[in-house]
């Protein structure tokens, strides 16, 4: 109950300095004081896309084109689902398109809220196979392993040598007699 009413404080706050951050910026015309603010949401609570994208913003107007491409970054990577989020690529492409290509061109991270796969788990039997590798070595026979009853017999190698301590293959009942001469 505890952990409840100090995170209930601390959104209530954050909440305060943002509040506080706009009017700064809006009607004072004080973008540094925004941006200060809204850096000390961020310490006290990373998960506020809102005060990413409002350093961003003030950063901008400022010609800190350094702090606005990185807080427009984070943002995009932290938030790509986050309710700026089509300004911030828009503003990151008109101050800095290189970096915003070279985010599009990374490989994108799993969703936090999709668990990894447990390499524990059991094997999805509706899943399809994996495609065979043409370039994967044949594994070893496990000479201890039982034979698969069902399997089909292996080709006979007609280049390899007759084994001398092998038992003579049982008759076939099914096979046709040979012809008598």
């Amino acid at each position: 109950m505890y952990q409840s009413i100090k995170e209930q404080m601390e959104n209530h706050l954050n909440d305060r300095i943002f509040e506080k951050a706009i009017w700064k910026r809006e009607h004072e015309g004080d973008r540094q004081a925004a941006i200060e603010l809204c850096q000390k949401i961020i310490e006290l609570d990373p998960s506020y896309s809102e005060a990413y994208f409002y350093v961003a913003v003030s950063a901008q107007e400022l010609n800190q084109n350094d702090l606005a491409i990185d807080m427009y970054t984070q943002y995009i990577q932290r938030f790509p689902v986050g309710p700026q989020i089509q300004d911030a690529r828009v503003n990151l492409n008109a101050i800095a398109p290189q970096v915003l290509r070279s985010l599009d061109a990374k490989p994108e991270v799993p969703n936090a809220a999709e668990p990894a796969a447990d390499p524990n788990a059991a094997a999805d039997p509706n899943a399809a196979e994996p495609a065979a590798d043409p370039n994967a070595a044949e594994p070893a026979a496990d000479p201890n392993a039982a034979a698969d009853p069902n399997a089909a017999e292996p080709a006979a190698d007609p280049n390899a040598a007759a084994d001398q301590n092998a038992a003579e293959p049982a008759a076939d009942p099914n096979a046709a007699e040979p012809a008598a001469n």
